[in-house]
Formats: C-alpha cells, structure tokens, sequence
C-alpha cells in the first residue's frame, strides 16, 4: 500500500536512540495537513484507554513508525512489545515508552521502535484520567521490515 506521505517541517524536536525514537512537530500548518491525511480516527471516551495492534512481520527486524494528534486537548500515550508467551505460560510483555500524557492537540506526535523478536507493537492511547472529556484522535501507523 503506497501513502502520500508529508515532509516534516525541520523545527523538530527529537529524543531516542537506535532503537526506540520520538520527536514532535510543532507547525500549525503541519498538524491541519496530518488531520486531513490521517490513516484513522479514534474517539477515546472520558475514562477509557484504546489500544492499536500492530503485528511485526515473523523473522526479520522491523520498525514500527506512528504519528497522531487529537482535536482538543492532551491524551496518555505509550508503547508495548507482545512477544508472545513464556516457557510458564504468561504473556511476555515489554515497555518500550511507559504512558505519558502528551499535548497533543497543538503538535503531531511521532515515533518508531525498532524489534528483532516475533510479536507485536500495542500502541497506547489512554484517557483514563479524564472524567469529563472524549478525545478525538487522528494517526498513522506503519510497519517497516529494517
């Protein structure tokens, strides 16, 4: 699947290391072009946390590349890894970027996660704290082999 895909404008902050990157951007125009070009929406309800899969392809290194914003005010976010099981029969699950509430509504948030492992990418959208207001969110998600 081929996506038209915008340049980000240079005034990026950036933070990361090889494997696990984010940055945001913080232009006005940016953030009305990323709404219009969304991959999806979500509405997250007051008090609830919504979770997108994202299956890594089997036997080989891939990045996982998300971007969202939300329409009015800042949403929680993070990232987990799913491995699978254990040889004990529990779920085997790594925090790759523990939930943080972000200002998302003013900025595009962005990042990728490099993983070598089988499994797959839970990206975290988490309004729990909210016991007022719904969020409506805009993202894109992409799945690269490395």
């Amino acid at each position: 699947q081929q996506q038209q895909q915008q340049q980000a404008p240079q005034q990026q902050q950036q933070h990361g290391n090889g494997r696990l990157k984010t940055s945001v951007v913080n232009d006005p125009e940016y953030v009305r072009k990323f709404r219009e070009q969304a991959d999806g929406t979500l509405d997250v309800s007051r008090g609830e946390e919504m979770m997108v899969r994202v299956p890594k392809p089997a036997g080989r290194p891939a990045r996982v590349i998300w971007q969202f914003n939300t329409q009015d005010n800042d949403i929680a976010f993070g990232v987990d890894f799913e491995r699978g099981t254990g040889p004990d029969g529990q779920l085997v699950v790594e925090a790759v970027l523990p939930v943080t509430r972000c200002t998302a509504d003013t900025q595009v948030i962005q990042g990728s996660h490099v993983a070598d492992a089988d499994g797959s990418w839970l990206l975290k959208f988490d309004n729990s704290y909210s016991w007022l207001t719904g969020k409506k969110l805009y993202y894109r998600v992409q799945c690269q082999a490395n």
